[in-house]
């Protein structure tokens, strides 16, 4: 076989769109894994903030700020952040840091959304307020010392079941 200057030409431009095809397949790849992995962490984080959660019991940074959000908004500080002490690998990993962080912040999120539509669900709409108007009705304070007649009908009153709505 004679292989001319016009075989090479036309073999080179053959491999040159080979390899342009294979570098978008390659980033269409890379593009989906990212995509996949940051799922991925924004559900490790998810779940991350309510093992807190469940671990702590609801229980509040100074009795205020609930742990998971405080976790939440430290990883999200650092995420944001990252770029600035850590350069190239940090402004790597910011972005990795800041889906663990939005997991945590969503679950955080999501367990007060699934208690204000329990408390719609079980007291109406208007009752899924509560009396302030603000978020969902925290539970009644619990009673220390005595507790004379009026207080205990009111506390056996508040437990009975309400009508379905």
């Amino acid at each position: 076989m004679n292989v001319n200057e016009h075989h090479v030409h036309h073999l080179a431009k053959r491999l040159h769109e080979a390899h342009s095809k294979l570098d978008a397949l390659t980033g269409k790849l890379k593009g989906g894994l990212k995509k996949a992995a940051g799922t991925l962490e924004v559900s490790t984080g998810a779940f991350i903030g309510g093992t807190i959660e469940g671990k702590s019991e609801g229980a509040a940074l100074f009795g205020v700020v609930p742990y998971n959000l405080v976790v939440a908004a430290g990883a999200l500080a650092i995420g944001h952040t990252a770029h600035m002490w850590g350069g190239q690998a940090g402004a790597e990993w910011s972005e990795d840091i800041n889906n663990l962080a939005n997991g945590v912040l969503a679950g955080y999120v999501a367990s007060k959304g699934y208690a204000f539509g329990k408390a719609w669900h079980d007291n109406g709409f208007r009752g899924a307020f509560g009396s302030h108007g603000g978020g969902p009705s925290l539970p009644p304070p619990v009673v220390q010392g005595e507790v004379d007649a009026a207080q205990l009908q009111a506390m056996v009153d508040r437990l009975q079941p309400q009508p379905a709505r």
